[in-house]
């Protein structure tokens, strides 16, 4: 009889988990055309009731239940009732600004913050911030002080990061005119205003109104900082020391295809970055960030998400883990769903939520730091097999941890890993400690355990007499101890019966029995066993032989003395036909004879044709046969198994059949020649007057599918993008935005790369065009 009993008592002590804000301290997001959405619910609610109106920036915050405290535009700030805090007016910002303003608590107050603001196009509001108490007015807030200059001119991008301490912010901008950011340092004394760090890294940012435009971000941990360039059509990726507030190590991501770069964001990961464009027929890009330089990270440059009718805007990660898209003039959002996922797996979802009120291109400006979690532990316990208790500790993050455990009071020697073994009774706690760079985290949770058990007597096992003769034996072997054990049956070491108090046994060896209840060690009986067995089928299975193809017989085991069936007495015995074949065999001094039967099996033969000549950049397809039985598979020489496969190298291409296991091959030679001779036209008139003739304006390639890499672009005569597309069979229909465009004179690109003979070629061209009505 044995009797357990467990007691465990919870207890959860935090001891310094970073910062105090929740993820809830975003869950309210106010932007737009008055539009908003609450993240309390799931999925977000959309709300209208504020009095927002802008085209860019905005910023919210709450308290850490999810209830608003108050938002801005950068110029205005309205608490929860959403009327104007008294005096909140002209703080510097603009509402057409990026990011026109951030809010961040002051570190050690639960009701001070700060609304830092940055003016828009680099003009003279500069950089700002005021100080709000939100105990003033009844709780509804007040402004301490404003209009505290940081930066007389700045682009505009503004951002936060935690500093390593867990406890301080950096406030982040960039300086008008040159590569200058500016970080300041904000602590329980509020903003150091007069030392700002300066790194000196990077891409010049000039004084046109587009080198200001775009979207600044700090990564979930705050090691790196990404911005969008939007006259340069580039993006740049930094490192940044949360210590010291220094940028380094700069990644200049330029290309074409970054046309008004606009919107970034990183996933809570930070394994990703994702891009957006302010324009229409715009592209969702994301990078994969496992690489230091732009060649190799452009090379995991993916578009995972497209709209042909809506300009993106703002990328923005919310609570619950998904990056939304703003969508300018818009009733709806964008989202990607996943975005810890690489490629289509982030699952870009077009118009995935709806709205109250119009979106534009502005999302709020949040703390990055929020979406970074703090560390938490708790003990998870369970009862394993032997009446004994696991305890588990599980600690709220993936970044290493060391673990500590602790018996009433006493550290428990070499007991460092998350999992524990209480075989004893006693006080159990366990210390998690996660080390950061200029300081450390740590968390306990204790549990108390109880219990009690009965001792095990050792087993005996009792045999019949084994036996020495040539046939198939059977020992019994029977173990003779308590009712309430429970058994494993070995032979030679390998475990084959549980459970048993008899069993029968035919094969010799070393047996071992051993016993166990659910709370002691384990006892064991054993001894060994010689029964001269010989197998029932020296030869196997009967099997079969495929047709015009060898067979090779021989005994399951070597060592055996054997006669065959014609005379000889070879170990194996090769054969190319069916029948029935036999052997006579002395094991262990025991005759037996085996026969086995071989049956012919067909195969499927074939001829997939002559050796043939293609030109390079040539395709050809090649086919299975037609007459093939349905229970014939087949495989290529690449290891495809379709019907057909696309051929455009030089070489040897097989199809192999199978036909119920027996196999037939037959192959051909591929050889290349240049035969290439590539031409393109580029009209310089069209009429898309709907007559059928003329109507579609496009450059017209002698053999499009030799084509790579093409991009073909139509412009107005002022230089904005009417028309794109990379596919050399499509053209334009006269039209932008669904509307037809008037007469006169327009402007074409087009670059492709092709393959003359062996060399890759690239091919440009630039004109322009008459369309006539």
């Amino acid at each position: 009889m044995i009797s357990r009993h467990l007691i465990l008592i919870w207890l959860l002590l935090v001891m310094h988990t970073g910062y105090p804000q929740s993820l809830k301290r975003s869950n309210i997001w106010y932007f737009g055309r008055n539009a908003g959405l609450d993240f309390n619910t799931s999925p977000p609610t959309p709300i209208s009731n504020n009095t927002l109106n802008t085209w860019e920036g905005c910023a919210t915050i709450c308290d850490e239940e999810g209830r608003l405290l108050m938002y801005t535009d950068g110029s205005t700030i309205w608490n929860k009732n959403h009327q104007r805090i008294p005096n909140a007016t002209n703080l510097g910002g603009n509402s057409s600004s990026s990011q026109s303003g951030i809010i961040v608590p002051k570190p050690s107050s639960n009701s001070s913050y700060y609304v830092i603001s940055v003016d828009y196009e680099g003009a003279s509001g500069g950089v700002q911030y005021c100080e709000i108490d939100m105990n003033a007015n009844a709780g509804l807030g007040g402004i301490v002080r404003k209009n505290i200059r940081l930066l007389p001119r700045a682009v505009e991008k503004l951002t936060t990061v935690p500093h390593c301490n867990g406890r301080h912010y950096w406030i982040i901008a960039h300086e008008t005119g040159n590569n200058k950011f500016n970080a300041w340092l904000l602590t329980e004394n509020g903003i150091d205003a007069t030392n700002p760090v300066i790194s000196s890294v990077g891409q010049t940012h000039g004084y046109a109104s587009r080198s200001a435009i775009g979207y600044m971000k700090s990564s979930p941990e705050g090691n790196r900082i990404a911005l969008a360039i939007n006259d340069q059509n580039a993006y740049e990726l930094f490192d940044f020391d949360k210590k010291t507030g220094k940028l380094s190590n700069p990644i200049y991501l330029r290309d074409n295809r970054f046309y008004r770069a606009y919107g970034i964001e990183f996933s809570p990961n930070g394994k990703f970055l994702y891009l957006s464009q302010a324009q229409t027929q715009a592209f969702i890009y994301q990078i994969e960030l496992g690489a230091n330089n732009a060649t190799d990270l452009m090379s995991t440059l993916t578009v995972v998400g497209r709209s042909i009718n809506n300009d993106f805007g703002a990328l923005q990660i919310a609570s619950d883990g998904r990056i939304y898209i703003a969508q300018d003039g818009s009733l709806f959002l964008s989202t990607l769903n996943n975005p810890n996922q690489k490629g289509l797996a982030c699952n870009f979802q077009e118009n995935s939520i709806r709205l109250s009120k119009n979106s534009s291109l502005g999302l709020p400006n949040l703390i990055p730091s929020l979406f970074s979690k703090t560390i938490s532990v708790n003990i998870k316990q369970a009862q394993n097999a032997c009446g004994y208790y696991t305890l588990e500790a599980q600690a709220n993050t993936t970044e290493p941890v060391s673990y500590k455990w602790y018996q009433n009071g006493k550290i428990i020697s070499g007991q460092t890993t998350s999992t524990f073994l209480s075989k004893q009774s006693g006080e159990f706690v366990v210390e998690v400690t996660q080390n950061k760079e200029c300081d450390t985290l740590r968390a306990t949770a204790s549990a108390t355990v109880a219990i009690t058990h009965l001792p095990l007597s050792k087993p005996t096992i009792i045999s019949s007499s084994p036996s020495n003769n040539c046939q198939q034996t059977n020992v019994t072997l029977e173990v003779m101890s308590q009712n309430s054990l429970q058994y494993d049956w070995y032979r030679n070491n390998v475990k084959f019966a549980t459970q048993l108090t008899r069993i029968s046994v035919t094969q010799e060896g070393f047996y071992q029995v051993k016993a166990y209840n659910s709370c002691d060690s384990t006892f064991s009986d054993s001894l060994k066993i010689v029964i001269n067995s010989i197998p029932t089928n020296p030869l196997g299975q009967d099997t079969s032989l495929c047709e015009g193809q060898h067979l090779l017989l021989k005994p399951l085991q070597s060592g055996w003395t054997i006669v065959w069936d014609d005379g000889s007495n070879a170990a194996e015995r090769s054969i190319t036909q069916a029948g029935v074949y036999s052997a006579q065999f002395e094991i262990n001094g025991c005759n037996i004879k085996d026969t086995l039967i071989v049956t012919s099996k067909p195969s499927f033969q074939f001829n997939i044709g002559n050796d043939f000549e293609l030109c390079f950049g040539e395709k050809t397809t090649l086919f299975t046969p037609s007459n093939a039985p349905t229970n014939v598979s087949f495989q290529w020489f690449n290891a495809s198994q379709k019907d057909s496969i696309r051929v455009e190298q030089a070489g040897i291409v097989w199809l192999e059949s199978d036909l119920n296991g027996c196999k037939y091959r037959d192959s051909l030679i591929v050889r290349l020649t240049n035969c290439s001779n590539l031409s393109t036209f580029v009209p310089d008139v069209f009429s898309p007057n709907q007559d059928g003739f003329n109507d579609i304006f496009y450059p017209i390639i002698s053999q499009p599918d030799l084509v790579k890499n093409y991009y073909f672009t139509v412009f107005s005569r002022w230089g904005n993008v009417l028309y794109h597309t990379s596919n050399p069979k499509e053209g334009w229909n006269g039209e932008y935005l669904n509307s037809p465009c008037s007469s006169g004179y327009y402007v074409y690109t087009v670059q492709f790369q092709y393959l003359d003979g062996t060399t890759s070629k690239t091919h440009q061209q630039r004109g322009s065009f008459l369309l006539l009505r």
